[in-house]
């Protein structure tokens, strides 16, 4: 068979298959490069060559499962975020008690001291040696409490 018969049985063939004149058959087979099969093709379904895309289906348990899990992903989450929370006010309570604690000592200190002067006083008795001795002890007291 030479080339112009096969081409002219092509052109035949998808005319029979097809409603296309000879001229639109010939400038089919030049755009799909003489594949007469595509051009069949595309007179059946214009968007043949367009594969849909598939979209992952599931069943209604799978969807149910997967909705279950990211609203428990979410409670957990906001779980963590309380707890994260809750240490910190925690934390800044015994800051705030101990703090307290502090204040309440050396002021338990600071009148403790003025007791024992004003006793030291209305003894009559005033010896200079006991005071400086009272500041160094009071200065120490209070070093040690900060």
């Amino acid at each position: 068979m030479s080339k112009s018969t096969r081409k002219q049985e092509i052109v035949n063939l998808v005319m029979r298959q097809t409603d296309y004149t000879e001229e639109q058959v010939e400038e089919k087979l030049k755009q799909w490069d003489n594949n007469y099969i595509n051009v069949i093709k595309e007179y059946l379904n214009p968007n043949f060559n367009n594969k849909p895309k598939k979209t992952d289906t599931k069943t209604l348990n799978q969807q149910m499962m997967g909705e279950i899990r990211n609203f428990m992903d979410e409670v957990y989450v906001k779980f963590e975020n309380r707890k994260r929370y809750n240490q910190y006010i925690n934390v800044l309570n015994q800051q705030a008690a101990n703090k307290q604690q502090q204040q309440q000592q050396q002021q338990q200190q600071q009148q403790q001291q003025t007791n024992d002067e004003s006793t030291n006083t209305n003894d009559g008795v005033s010896d200079n040696s006991t005071n400086e001795s009272a500041t160094d002890e009071q200065t120490i007291k209070i070093e040690e409490v900060v």
